[in-house]
């Protein structure tokens, strides 16, 4: 008997049983919507949480800091210029950039407008390699006195403003009370103005060491680059000669400020994600510490895969009474059709033939219902998306389809139907082609 024959005969032999066939078959449909629906609710989750993920910037940049274990007390671990000449040996770092900020306080004065931000230093041949994007201006042709600043920088402004004399208290009429601050929320144009940066040490007691540098604004960070926070960003030159002048000022014991060389951590640029943990692995078998959000992404990787094996080993229930449903309407059918089976050995029906009609028959039960427990679980997913939109609407926090259905899932139920038709047909094959025909005829 060919191949084919054997199909059209299980085909019809399902067609005669229809009631049975389609009860058989919603049992696997039922078995794999619960599979696929529980198993796609796990990835929707994980794909959530990898995508907040992005919330915590770009995954390619990794913050690298000493390695603080070991070490012996009263001693400040930095990392050293060897130490960035090693991690720019390592494969596949795009860039290596120190993180140095100055240590005191620091005032931006433009006419009568006034800016309190903090001072980082940044290499400016490397900001765009680190994602540094403009909204307006340019980055720094490399002269020292040219700067950028934050988006934040331009609103954050106070202005200065003198206020009228003090008459009633017996002053003179130019004397004054002093300036009026006032908080300017207007965001000033501040790209081609020249600024001035004041610097103060403080010596001791009502004295106060000041310096300042003149600077020309290039440029303003577009929003979401850069360190939050209203930010004057200069040649890192020029912080570590700031925090040297601010560092030979007296502490409040009396003593002078110790002098430190390297720096408290750096920022490393990888090529690409996927070359994150190999470039974390180097970091930290070169002595140092790194963290990245790829940590976490691990983790939450581990975790989910945990819960998408528990959420379908649950959906995995339904699908094994399907398959005791399909060994038991197999059986049933062996049961019915004794005679047939014995006229079909007589006829020249080996034992293989009789095996393969009554898998194919459990194969094309499998398939039916995997077809019905897909179409069904998109359904479901649908339905899930839809009431996990809504709540996202009343402010629930969810963002984003709650299940997904990747292309994979779909393939994998299918095949996995189909698998189990055939699992669950062996037993009922092996019993058919052991039936003897004379044995079957004459019971008939």
């Amino acid at each position: 008997m060919k191949v084919g024959d054997g199909v059209r005969i299980s085909i019809r032999n399902l067609k005669k049983r229809k009631g049975r066939t389609i009860l058989t078959a919603l049992g696997v449909a039922i078995g794999t919507a619960a599979i696929v629906s529980m198993v796609s609710l796990g990835i929707g989750l994980q794909k959530s949480a990898t995508e907040s993920l992005g919330d915590f910037g770009d995954l390619s940049i990794l913050q690298v800091y000493p390695n603080y274990n070991n070490v012996e007390p009263g001693v400040n671990p930095r990392i050293r210029e060897a130490d960035i000449t090693l991690l720019e040996q390592i494969p596949g770092v795009q860039a290596v950039m120190p993180v140095v900020g100055f240590y005191g306080p620091a005032e931006v004065q433009m006419g009568r407008q006034y800016n309190n931000p903090s001072v980082m230093g940044l290499d400016f041949s490397k900001a765009e390699a680190f994602g540094y994007k403009l909204a307006e201006g340019s980055l720094s042709a490399g002269d020292r006195r040219e700067v950028v600043v934050s988006y934040n920088f331009p609103t954050s402004f106070f202005e200065k403003s003198r206020s009228r004399p003090d008459r009633g208290a017996g002053n003179e009429k130019d004397q004054y009370m002093g300036p009026d601050i006032s908080y300017n929320p207007t965001r000033l144009p501040v790209v081609g103005r020249s600024v001035n940066l004041v610097l103060e040490q403080y010596l001791g007691e009502n004295e106060i060491k000041k310096k300042n540098y003149k600077l020309n604004i290039t440029g303003v960070l577009a929003e979401g680059t850069g360190d939050w926070g209203s930010i004057i960003y200069v040649p890192i030159s020029m912080v570590q000669e700031m925090n040297e002048w601010f560092g030979t000022g007296e502490t409040s014991g009396g003593g002078r400020r110790p002098q430190e060389t390297g720096y408290d951590n750096v920022r490393v640029k990888v090529l690409s994600n996927e070359q994150v943990p190999d470039v974390v692995e180097g970091i930290r078998q070169a002595g140092l510490e790194t963290w990245s959000p790829t940590d976490m992404l691990e983790e939450l990787n581990q975790f989910f895969l945990i819960v998408q094996l528990i959420l379908g080993g649950i959906g995995s229930v339904a699908l094994l009474v399907a398959t005791i449903g399909i060994i038991n309407t197999m059986t049933m059918a062996i049961l019915e059709r004794n005679r047939e089976i014995g006229v079909m050995k007589v006829i020249g029906a080996t034992i293989p033939n009789i095996k393969l009609m009554f898998l194919t028959e459990a194969a094309l039960i499998g398939i039916l219902g995997g077809v019905w427990g897909l179409g069904s679980s998109y359904l479901i997913v649908r339905v899930v998306n839809a009431v996990a939109g809504n709540m996202m609407q009343q402010g629930m926090g969810l963002s984003g389809d709650l299940a997904v259905i990747p292309p994979w899932l779909a393939l994998f139920a299918l095949g996995f139907s189909v698998v189990i038709g055939l699992l669950a047909g062996l037993y009922p094959a092996s019993k058919a082609a052991r039936i003897s025909p004379l044995e079957a005829i004459r019971n008939e």
